[in-house]
Parts: structure tokens; sequence; C-alpha cells
């Protein structure tokens, strides 16, 4: 995609720089660029698992402002896979909050699109993974008041795409209570 507008071999460091090279190459309109809180948070303690020390979420909050405030339109979450998996409520609390505060969307790839999750066992008759994954990402945003954007929603197997309409009127839920 990158040599498809011009970019093959551009490197940048930043949001404002990663702009000006597509300004540069004249890349078209219609493009929205988002900070990732998994590759902040790679930068600051790589894939190690486990909560972030107070200090570490301070520089986490400043990467993520940082970039917002060069341009980027938001904060994306990768919550099923590392580093993101790691992430506590508390942590996406305050990256929403901080979201919230610069007027910008929060976009979340959810913690789980199939049931069982990858890597778990299953459990008996408990709510389904997706429905629950969905479920606390619509829930962070009620309580923060931040702009959310499910990046996906793809249930995968039998177990989860049996879950899609309660998924949908969650969403339609939480759209109508504002």
């Amino acid at each position: 995609a990158a040599a498809a507008h011009g970019l093959a071999g551009a490197r940048w460091d930043t949001v404002a720089e990663m702009a000006g090279k597509l300004a540069e190459s004249g890349t078209c309109a219609n493009l929205a660029l988002l900070a990732g809180h998994g590759s902040a948070r790679a930068s600051i303690r790589g894939m190690a698992p486990g909560p972030l020390h107070p200090y570490e979420g301070k520089e986490l909050l400043w990467l993520l402002e940082h970039a917002m405030d060069q341009g980027a339109r938001g904060v994306s979450l990768g919550l099923q896979q590392a580093p993101g998996l790691f992430a506590r409520e508390e942590e996406l609390k305050e990256v929403a909050l901080l979201v919230r505060r610069k007027g910008r969307v929060l976009a979340v790839h959810l913690r789980a699109y199939t049931d069982p999750a990858p890597g778990e066992q299953p459990r008996g008759s408990r709510e389904p993974r997706i429905l629950a994954a969905l479920h606390e990402a619509l829930d962070l945003a009620r309580r923060t008041g931040v702009r959310l954007q499910v990046s996906h929603l793809q249930p995968v197997g039998t177990r989860a795409a049996r879950a899609a309409e309660a998924c949908l009127r969650s969403i339609e839920q939480a759209a109508a209570d504002g």
C-alpha cells in the first residue's frame, strides 16, 4: 500500500512526520490517522504482560496525547493481541478520558471475536466472549463519555455467531442512550 502512494522506503518517527510524508506524496483525501495504543505501549515495555506501572501509564498518555496534538484523530485499541490484551480497566479508562478531553474518537478492536477466545478453555454456559468484549467497550464509553467506534464486529464460530443479534441490540441501545 505504501508503494502505491509513493511512500516505499519512507521513514517517520512521529505523526507529524508521517502526515508530512503523506502530503508530499499527494495521497488522496479521506485519510484519518489514529494513534496506536499498542504501539505506544510496546514502545514503553515491549510485549511484557501485566499492568503498566504508574510512571509507564503517564508516559503512555503523554505519547498518545502528543500523537493527537500532531494530528492523530484519536486512538486505536487492539485488545485481542499483545500488548493490548494486557491493558487493565484503569489503563483503558485513562486512555478513554484523554481521548474524550481531546475531543477525538476511540476505535476499539474487541478482546474477543471467537468463542472460546484464542488460548481460552471453554467454560460452560457463560455469556459469549464477543458479547462480553463488546460490553466491555460500550461500558468504557458510557463511564467516560468518549466517542466510540467498534472497528470490527465479526463473530467467528457458531457460538459467537449466535450472539450477533444480541451484539447489534447492545450497540443500538448504546446509541439510543447517547
